[in-house]
């Protein structure tokens, strides 16, 4: 009796036909029955036998998108001698993923953002900033940032609104694809009307949901991910509106003396 444990990122791409590209990660296999035999005799009946198995300190984490997926297995293996015959049983597992911010000074530091539009060939500015104070967050946490609008042109910013999107990358040799989830929804920021040649500013909060998953994607190769908070100036047709895209790190162990 032999239990076997594998993983496998597997990406599937492309708009004229699937170009499909697969990573293993660690196959390993135990013996169950520990026994210096060759052969194992064993009556008819239900039988059990306990197993346990080491698994790597760092392995990506369980997850399904669109395009792509990084999965598990644990498969059991019997062998009946004289008869050729594997009888084999699957079952599919989930592996968590542990993603300490505090081990990574980038999420400790603040992200400061900034867009312009001009309007009229320049001659007035529109310029939209972001500050988040810090670079990392978890599920269940509340993002508090400074947003400011700042308007020196001749028509009116109708509205400021926000959301939280998380993206994952698929990537094949030549070929490469995304799949954009909201975390949440899109969020309007209170009083976020701004008068032509004025400016406010405000301390936006937005949630992440509790079930935002963050797995560890340091050691796959063809899947990665991203989050971004996507902030947009709403302005008056035939202006187009001003995005600007904020990114930040999403883990699992909040950075020490934050709040969830």
């Amino acid at each position: 009796l032999q239990v076997i444990f594998e993983g496998q990122a597997h990406v599937q791409v492309g708009k004229k036909g699937p170009i499909v590209k697969d990573e293993k990660y660690c196959c390993m296999s135990i013996n169950v029955m520990k026994d210096n035999r060759d052969i194992i005799h064993c009556q008819p009946g239900k039988h059990k036998y306990h197993f346990s198995l080491n698994m790597p300190h760092k392995i990506p984490g369980s997850i399904v998108v669109e395009y792509g997926y990084i999965a598990y297995w644990i498969t059991a293996v019997v062998d009946f001698v004289g008869d050729d015959i594997l009888i084999r049983n699957r079952k599919t597992i989930t592996v968590g993923s542990y993603v300490d911010l505090n081990a990574y000074s980038v999420c400790k530091k603040s992200i400061h953002r900034y867009a312009e539009k001009n309007i009229m060939c320049g001659i007035c500015t529109i310029v939209f900033e972001v500050k988040l104070l810090q670079g990392g967050y978890v599920p269940s946490q509340t993002i508090k940032f400074i947003c400011k609008v700042e308007n020196m042109s001749s028509i009116n910013v109708k509205k400021v609104k926000f959301k939280i999107v998380q993206i994952f990358k698929m990537y094949t040799q030549d070929y490469q694809q995304q799949h954009v989830k909201v975390l949440g929804k899109e969020e309007d920021v209170e009083d976020s009307f701004v008068p032509s040649d004025s400016e406010k500013t405000w301390t936006v909060p937005l949630s992440i949901p509790s079930d935002a998953v963050a797995p560890d994607l340091t050691g796959c190769t063809i899947i990665k991910m991203q989050c971004e908070i996507i902030g947009t100036l709403v302005l008056p047709f035939p202006y187009r509106n001003l995005k600007l895209r904020v990114p930040f790190y999403l883990g699992t162990v909040p950075i020490t003396s934050t709040a969830i």
